[in-house]
């Protein structure tokens, strides 16, 4: 059941026009979309706004859940394991023999070998380049 009328207005007003402003900008933009998903980072701002708003409406009407001891220790439990799942992503791309990342359970074995396969393909075409400026410079260019 939608409780609107016991949220914050301002808040609700603000997460309702991001809401409408981001199903626009998907339909405008949604061609560009298979091309170019970078295009998606501008609608994770609505993400901040419905947590503020519904944190904001837990805390005025809701005030015991977030003294709850369960609720805690639940949101401690799920922080750790996203910073775990986020630190063995980011160390996979970097270096796909990483011990965090080869050993993750979250991380499934088509994404591990997607990204040993993005390892070695830029170890054989592009390690070169990591060294080209000083060539560059003793040419002149």
């Amino acid at each position: 059941m939608l409780e609107y009328k016991k949220s914050n207005k301002f808040l609700f007003s603000i997460t309702s026009l991001i809401f409408i402003g981001t199903l626009i900008y998907i339909i405008l933009f949604f061609g560009a979309f298979t091309v170019h998903d970078y295009y998606l980072t501008n609608l994770l701002i609505f993400i901040p706004f419905t947590l503020l708003t519904f944190f904001e409406f837990l805390k005025n009407n809701h005030e015991n859940f977030f003294y709850n001891k369960n609720f805690k220790i639940l949101a401690s439990i799920l922080l750790f394991f996203l910073i775990y799942y986020t630190s063995a992503v980011n160390r996979l791309k970097y270096n796909s023999k990483d011990g965090i990342a080869k050993y993750c359970v979250f991380i499934n074995s088509n994404e591990l070998n997607l990204w040993k396969r993005y390892d070695w393909d830029n170890k054989k075409h592009f390690k070169a380049l990591e060294f080209i400026s000083s060539y560059l410079d003793s040419i002149g260019v």
